[in-house]
């Protein structure tokens, strides 16, 4: 099997770095480019929910304020992230509003995503389990392989 795209979903929860580094040795050893992916689910929630009443049209600005400022943060956060991947090993950053599991695995076809490098634990973080329930459901249902870094509270 041949690895050219690694797509490292990230949600910006504290084990980030440890997922990037773990991306960057995979990348070097096969000269594949780092994608990063992160998907805004509260935003889009938001967005659902506020569009048919009419006492919710006056909140609608207040919305597309706070969805600006989400996305922008966002970005803010993927621009820092990408700057600790070596150029030479930069894929696409992108950041997609919706359900992440589905975003991620519509991602992975659209782009023949060969790996996907993903935290076992995203930002909820129960101690029951020993996968977050995204993560679990990539690794099930990824058409690609999924290297699971474990959160440093697993080890």
């Amino acid at each position: 099997m041949t690895i050219r795209k690694i797509l490292v979903p990230v949600d910006f929860s504290p084990s980030v770095d440890r997922i990037i580094k773990a991306a960057i040795t995979l990348a070097t050893a096969t000269a594949a480019k780092i994608y990063l992916l992160h998907v805004e689910e509260d935003v889009f929630r938001i967005k659902q929910g506020h569009v048919c009443t009419v006492m919710d049209r006056d909140f609608i600005p207040i919305i597309d304020k706070f969805h600006q400022t989400v996305l922008s943060e966002c970005t803010s956060k993927l621009k820092d992230l990408l700057s600790k991947i070596p150029e030479n090993l930069r894929g696409d950053t992108l950041i997609r509003e919706g359900h992440p599991m589905e975003q991620i695995l519509d991602y992975i076809r659209e782009q023949s995503i060969d790996l996907v490098v993903i935290g076992s634990r995203g930002q909820s973080k129960f101690a029951s389990q020993r996968l977050g329930s995204t993560t679990e459901k990539i690794a099930r249902k990824a058409p690609c392989s999924v290297y699971i870094v474990k959160d440093e509270q697993d080890i």
